[in-house]
C-alpha cells in the first residue's frame, strides 16, 4: 500500500505545476466565499473551476473564467458533486483546509493552470 501511495505521489509530482500547492491554497480561500476554513458544497458547485475526471481516478480542476460557460457543465457539476464526496473525509458536509491539502498531496486533485 505504502509503493502505491508513494508511486502516485511521486507520478503527481511530475505533473503538478511546482506552485500547485500553493495556488491550491489560494484557491481555497478564493472559493471559501464566507471564510470559515470550509467548503460547503454550494461554494464548491459556484467555485470558477471546472471539473474532469482523468483516467487514472484523478480529478483535473481547471479555471474557468467569471461567466464563461463550459463545454460540458453538466458533467462538470457531476464530477464537482463527486469529487466533493470523496474530499469531504469526515462526511460533515463540508470540506476543511486540512481535507483539501491532502488531496493535492495525494495527487487525487491536480491543477490544469
Amino acid at each position: 500500500m505504502k509503493r502505491i501511495l508513494l508511486t502516485g505521489l511521486f507520478a503527481s509530482l511530475l505533473t503538478m505545476p511546482a506552485l500547485a500547492v500553493e495556488t491550491g491554497g489560494q484557491y481555497f480561500d478564493r472559493i471559501d466565499t464566507d471564510s470559515d476554513e470550509q467548503l460547503s458544497l454550494d461554494e464548491f458547485l459556484k467555485g470558477s473551476h471546472s471539473v474532469s475526471k482523468g483516467g487514472d481516478g484523478t480529478f483535473l480542476l481547471s479555471p474557468v473564467a467569471s461567466g464563461e460557460a463550459t463545454e460540458n457543465a453538466e458533467l462538470s457539476e457531476k464530477h464537482k458533486r463527486v469529487l466533493f464526496e470523496q474530499l469531504d473525509i469526515d462526511k460533515n458536509g463540508a470540506i476543511n483546509r486540512k481535507e483539501w491539502q491532502d488531496s493535492l498531496s495525494t495527487g487525487m486533485v491536480i491543477f490544469r493552470f
